[in-house]
């Protein structure tokens, strides 16, 4: 039944990555047009009918950059809207044909929750593909960990969503460490300055990605820091006590939407699901 499976969402979580890597190319721009604009509006510099022209060169196309940018927006939410009603469609078609579940909730095991709305990470959900990385690559996912979500438990969290981020695309990368350092969806800041971060770090390491024992279900690929976040479908997105598993939508900046289902512990971020 392999040719009859149900389509995988990657597509649309790449359109959007894409947007989101030509959008930070396009800030770049911008800010570096500003600070020409800058040096041209300086009359100790540059001054009189050419000056001029330059200054109302440099305006319109700082006017071109504002519209590209809303349109990356609009385009942004566009592919999510699309990808929504697309995987709604296949939901229903799986339901009628194939006799499977919703993709959003076809897993092997459930999350667990703890003080309301946090992942308890006292017992792995589900068992996953296990990976034989090296203790180097290892130590440096351990890092990238520690920096996402500040400790051990937050780190097994971080860790399952680095394996299903990958099972989704490893079409394109080598490995879990290739996808980290190279899809752009994990932030700059996190990958750099690498130093060990601790054996119990790597430990959690080793049993999240070498053997197998994952703290999210394979649906699980979003994540963000509340800054990121521009919507909560049942209160306030500050309110951490607002947001509840499997109800609650969020909204981010790069135009995803998806299903909360906890929060890393330790303070940690929210994770979900796309709708």
């Amino acid at each position: 039944m392999e040719e009859y499976n149900i389509t995988d969402y990657g597509i649309f979580n790449d359109a959007v990555n894409t947007i989101k890597e030509f959008n930070s190319k396009v800030e770049s721009f911008e800010t570096s047009l500003n600070e020409c604009k800058t040096v041209v509006e300086n009359d100790a510099v540059f001054m009189g009918p050419a000056a001029d022209e330059c200054k109302n060169s440099i305006n319109k196309i700082n006017t071109n950059v504002t519209t590209m940018k809303e349109s990356l927006s609009t385009i942004s939410s566009a592919i999510v809207e699309i990808a929504t009603k697309y995987k709604n469609g296949d939901t229903d078609a799986s339901s009628s044909i194939l006799s499977v579940g919703d993709s959003s909730t076809d897993t092997t095991g459930s999350i667990k929750l703890k003080d309301g709305n946090v992942i308890d990470t006292s017992t792995p959900v589900t068992t996953g593909n296990k990976y034989n990385l090296s203790d180097e690559d290892l130590k440096y996912l351990a890092y990238v960990a520690c920096r996402e979500q500040g400790s051990v438990e937050g780190a097994k969290i971080e860790l399952s969503l680095m394996a299903n981020l990958y099972e989704k695309n490893k079409s394109k990368y080598k490995n879990v460490r290739d996808y980290v350092d190279n899809s752009g969806w994990f932030a700059s800041g996190s990958r750099k300055g690498y130093k060990y971060p601790g054996d119990s770090y790597y430990n959690a390491a080793k049993e999240v990605l070498n053997d197998g024992n994952r703290y999210l279900t394979s649906n699980v690929v979003e994540h963000d820091c509340i800054s990121d976040i521009t919507s909560s479908s049942t209160g306030s997105k500050k309110d951490k006590s607002s947001y509840v598993a499997g109800k609650t939508v969020l909204t981010n900046r790069y135009g995803a939407k998806y299903v909360f289902v906890g929060f890393a512990p330790n303070g940690g971020d929210p994770f979900g699901y796309l709708v």
